[in-house]
């Protein structure tokens, strides 16, 4: 599929098979940004922002992340991607090192973010984990009943 330079709201919600309600909530949160608008107030956007949507759709529906999560992980990897320029930029070892500290910050805020996700997932499995355990143990006790009746 060709992917056009620019488009409006429209063309962006067809090609990430979204709507456009969705894509201007997705503005409204601070998800997306439309590059520039045109007279009459109409969004263009560019082929980065099929990308975006398709990773914020990929975090939604996939990994069942909340908007405010999304939005976290948005906003930390504009960061990195910025802080990645400043680095490349510089030529100063001071600098970098500074950068790179400020990396890391970001870094470990997107690690808790996905560690404490990690945490509950865990604690949903280990109670899975019992139920599942106590069902078949149920069956076994049910099966045993059903067993000891018939020899009667």
């Amino acid at each position: 599929m060709d992917i056009p330079h620019e488009m409006q709201i429209g063309e962006l919600a067809q090609l990430c098979q979204t709507t456009t309600r969705t894509l201007r909530y997705y503005e409204d949160v601070g998800l997306i940004e439309p590059i520039r608008r045109l007279d009459g107030g109409f969004r263009v956007y560019d082929g980065r922002t099929i990308q975006r949507i398709r990773h914020i759709q990929e975090l939604k529906e996939l990994l069942g992340w909340s908007l405010e999560e999304i939005r976290q992980v948005i906003q930390a990897e504009d960061a990195i991607e910025s802080l990645r320029t400043q680095y490349h930029r510089s030529h100063s070892p001071k600098e970098r090192l500074e950068v790179l500290a400020r990396a890391a910050i970001v870094v470990q805020g997107e690690w808790e973010l996905v560690n404490e996700r990690m945490r509950r997932l865990e604690e949903m499995k280990q109670g899975l984990e019992q139920k599942l355990q106590r069902y078949e143990q149920l069956s076994r006790d049910l099966k045993q009943q059903i067993k000891d009746q018939g020899s009667e």
